[in-house]
């Protein structure tokens, strides 16, 4: 079968073989590019490839498939951007959940727009939130963009113009005051009832509590200090800092210190009766200060 200035045929198909360099051994190879119905059309991409590889600007043919490049990506990414152990955790679910299952076995190169949004509306067809759908379609359309831009495994990206689904706005209902009395007062006397209140009372998040230890605590003063965000990931608990790297100090009314007072002499009643208190300080924890 001859090959005439880079074109031959094998069969009804139309083929284009060009000599191109292989970045793995620093030396030329024959690539083979098919799917061509017509000669016109394989001449034409001939062309097109030859200015690219004169330029510098083409894309190696490769056979990496979506799950093998999201592998190589997220650790990458997640070293780059400094990510936390939760925000990791998050990407890795949406990839390993939603993204993989679907278009993971695809080539990289081969994945085409039609199976970026059936992937959308079969997620949505699973019944999954217009929210997590969200999600998983910006990290998704974020990791093709890197593979267009920063490692040329693809000349455009085939989520790029896909509209991704969006959330419709809700109406944000928050607790009126007298509802809020009733829900302190139902948990005053539970375990964790002055959590309860200061997250009330301060607006904290649930990892800002989780990871206030009693030195950040000045009961004298009034203050508190949030500057350590803890959250449960699966290896294990993590700490780290909170958005921005930046603490904030909060005043709490008498009511609060009088609760976190209590709460105090509740949990060193705790420490006394554990064989095995973990001494991390921690102003909300388990029975055995964990």
């Amino acid at each position: 079968m001859a090959v005439k200035d880079g074109i031959t045929r094998r069969g009804d198909s139309w083929y284009v073989v060009l000599r191109e360099p292989d970045p793995a051994t620093g030396k030329t190879r024959m690539v083979w590019h098919s799917g061509f119905d017509s000669e016109d059309e394989a001449k034409a991409f001939r062309d097109k490839r030859r200015v690219k590889l004169r330029s510098g600007s083409a894309v190696r043919k490769d056979t990496l498939t979506v799950s093998d490049y999201l592998d190589l990506w997220l650790p990458a990414h997640a070293a780059t951007k400094d990510l936390k152990p939760s925000s990791v955790d998050y990407y890795e679910d949406k990839i390993n959940l939603y993204i993989k299952p679907r278009i993971g076995g695809t080539r990289l190169q081969l994945l085409t727009p039609s199976q970026v949004q059936g992937m959308y509306m079969d997620l949505l067809g699973d019944g999954l939130s217009r929210r997590t759908v969200e999600m998983t379609g910006t990290i998704l359309r974020m990791t093709l963009k890197h593979a267009v831009i920063q490692y040329r495994f693809i000349e455009t990206s085939p989520a790029e113009n896909i509209p991704i689904p969006r959330p419709r706005k809700k109406e944000v209902l928050t607790w009126t005051t007298p509802e809020m009395r009733l829900i302190l007062d139902a948990v005053s006397n539970d375990r964790y009832g002055a959590l309860f209140y200061l997250q009330a009372m301060t607006g904290a998040r649930g990892g800002e509590l989780m990871g206030l230890r009693w030195d950040d605590v000045d009961l004298d003063e009034g203050i508190v200090w949030f500057h350590v965000n803890r959250v449960r990931l699966k290896s294990g608990y993590s700490e780290g800092t909170l958005k921005n790297d930046q603490g904030k100090r909060v005043t709490i009314d008498d009511a609060t210190i009088a609760l976190l007072k209590a709460h105090r002499r509740r949990q060193a009643a705790d420490k006394l009766k554990s064989r095995k208190w973990l001494d991390d300080q921690y102003v909300f924890c388990n029975i055995n200060g964990g």
